[in-house]
């Protein structure tokens, strides 16, 4: 299915080589995997790197390769890359440059792995946090206004859980009896009221 190889395909590293100067490009077979390729359509090239790149990553990932080369600083970076197929996945892409006798950058080499499950799991637990978070602010917000209903209106609420017998009375029902928050009610105290 579908499923086992996109998990597959995220436990794979695919390990890249770009001679700087010559713009040669060698890639792996998990290489061409991880950009929906396969691995008999010939070789890499770098316009197939750039070309397989989501259009509003391309700018951004191309300037980061380029200021590595360029500088040394580091390349660590994720990028989104767009199938033939057209499915969209997530690539985190790290590399190293190697330098001549002079300090020239000679070429670069690096890896790459799959990452979309890990992007989509994070996305899902945001969304459930952001629920949770309005779900809290409207219990919160509920237990506000019935606190100011009861309060206006001079009535309280009460709940009994059946299976633990336990009772909970608002604050407005203490005040209604003129009983310290500390009484606790119980099925047999509760009664006479």
């Amino acid at each position: 299915s579908s499923d086992v190889c996109s998990s597959d395909l995220a436990a794979q590293v695919g390990i890249w080589e770009w001679n700087v100067r010559s713009g040669a490009v060698e890639w792996d077979s998990i290489m061409f995997r991880l950009f929906g390729f396969a691995d008999t359509i010939g070789p890499a090239t770098y316009e197939m790197w750039t070309g397989s790149l989501h259009q509003d990553d391309r700018a951004r990932a191309e300037h980061e390769l380029a200021q590595a080369a360029s500088t040394g600083a580091t390349f660590d970076t994720e990028f989104r890359v767009v199938w033939p197929s057209g499915e969209v996945r997530n690539i985190r892409a790290t590399a190293v440059v190697v330098r001549d006798a002079d300090g020239l950058a000679e070429r670069m080499i690096g890896t790459n792995w799959d990452v979309t499950e890990v992007r989509l799991l994070t996305g899902r637990l945001r969304v459930a946090a952001e629920h949770e978070r309005a779900a809290a602010a409207a219990v919160q917000e509920t237990n506000r206004l019935m606190a100011m209903a009861e309060h206006m209106a001079k009535v309280g609420y009460w709940r009994l859980d059946a299976a633990s017998k336990e009772f909970t009375w608002s604050e407005q029902i203490y005040r209604i009896f003129d009983l310290a928050t500390t009484f606790r009610p119980t099925l047999e105290n509760a009664i006479p009221f």
